[in-house]
């Protein structure tokens, strides 16, 4: 969520206060939450640490083509909440669009560029 959102949510002033509230929520089973600060980049708070990731320049074609490719395997699974796409699945969804739009124009080129973008981020956290 964004810095906005969760001060609104938990009234807190300070985004890492904010977290800190949102982990600790009454009868909550939050594991962890992911605040996203705009072009300082965004945080990942957990019971235990918080991982700070400076932001990237990407193009909006890419981010967006990215975040519909996460939705659309994400909806794919049943369920909400903890069935996320994997990595795994928004890999393949990806390879599979990419060979499919390359006779439909620009779409192929965002394809090529939000699984570029997935891959680096993968990197930058670890998830692969």
């Amino acid at each position: 969520m964004t810095e906005e959102e969760i001060l609104a949510m938990t009234g807190a002033s300070d985004p890492a206060d904010a977290a800190q509230a949102g982990l600790h929520r009454p009868h909550g089973l939050v594991q962890w939450l992911v605040v996203k600060s705009g072009s300082r980049g965004s945080c990942l708070f957990t019971h235990q640490e918080t991982i700070l990731q400076p932001s990237f320049q990407a193009t909006p074609a890419a981010t967006l083509t990215l975040a519909n490719a996460v939705g659309a395997s994400t909806a794919m699974r049943p369920g909400a909440g903890r069935n996320v796409a994997s990595y795994e699945d928004t890999i393949l969804l990806f390879k599979h669009g990419a060979r499919n739009a390359s006779h439909i124009g620009p779409q192929a080129s965002d394809c090529k560029a939000a699984l570029a973008l997935l891959c680096r981020i993968a990197k930058l956290t670890s998830f692969t």
